[in-house]
């Protein structure tokens, strides 16, 4: 259901939000109209385009290069994936970022999240899934459930620190590395197509961090990965991803290409949206 919302005067100065494209300012702008009293929404640029831009020509194409290029590298909007259930399948959504702060709702209604409050970010709520799964797995008085419950838990859920958030919240690599085979012969590496694909395993962040510090290229490595995540790690044109380090660099061309005009003046802070 649609709601009613509120646009500061700010918002059209600002650095980030008033050198957005026209296209990615009107979707950005009607994406809260759409997103539950949380600023959440499930994951749809079809459902995006069809809302938001219905009679804009090309609207999906449009959409998808808008979050892609400028939405999310900018930090304005976040997909995620998350599992309602401990051992049941991941769906895919997406958080406008600083929606608590710019939007005032004075009786929000049930998230689209159970357990999502407001002003949470995702590793705030991740972190506080973590904690209420311990004490879970602590209070119970058979160990032998217990064993059983934690092994449907999604991969990194149960591990501690930076790596297994980042897990619980992106997909679970389909097999290890040690699993791979031939070269794929799609993935622009000039080698010989064999009986069996390599098959593709998702970069961590840090990886993604380390590739962007060594090309100098100011890409947030934690939005590549959120956005390939809640794409499952599908290209634009419907094919699976083989290389992550070529859509690191398809990124930053686009960087490039759509660099903003010089900053305006704003009467907030640079991170203000």
């Amino acid at each position: 259901m649609a709601r009613i919302r509120t646009i500061k005067p700010e918002f059209w100065t600002d650095e980030k939000t008033g050198t957005l494209s026209p296209v990615a300012q009107c979707l950005f702008i009607g994406l809260w109209n759409h997103a539950d009293d949380y600023g959440l929404l499930s994951w749809s640029p079809r459902e995006y385009s069809a809302r938001v831009l219905p009679y804009l020509e090309n609207a999906l194409e449009q959409v998808e290069r808008a979050l892609e290029d400028e939405l999310i590298p900018r930090g304005l909007v976040r997909p995620f994936a998350h599992a309602p259930t401990p051992d049941g399948p991941r769906a895919q959504y997406l958080l406008i970022t600083q929606f608590a702060r710019h939007q005032r709702v004075d009786k929000p209604g049930k998230p689209l999240i159970d357990g999502w409050r407001k002003g949470d970010s995702v590793e705030s709520f991740a972190a506080r899934e973590n904690a209420d799964s311990t004490n879970a797995r602590e209070d119970s008085r058979n160990p032998r459930e217990d064993s059983r419950a934690l092994a449907n838990v999604p991969a990194g859920k149960e591990r501690k620190g930076k790596e297994g958030k980042g897990e619980y919240w992106g997909a679970t690599p389909a097999e290890s590395p040690q699993q791979s085979h031939a070269d794929d012969p799609d993935d622009g590496g000039g080698g010989k197509a064999k009986a069996k694909s390599k098959r593709f395993v998702p970069p961590s962040v840090e990886e993604v961090a380390a590739y962007c510090r060594e090309r100098a290229n100011g890409i947030d490595p934690q939005h590549f990965v959120d956005y390939h995540i809640a794409r499952g790690w599908i290209l634009s044109n419907g094919r699976k991803m083989v290389d992550w380090k070529g859509a690191v660099r398809t990124w930053e061309k686009n960087q490039q290409q759509r660099s903003p005009p010089p900053s305006r003046t704003s009467d907030l802070p640079a991170d203000a949206y």
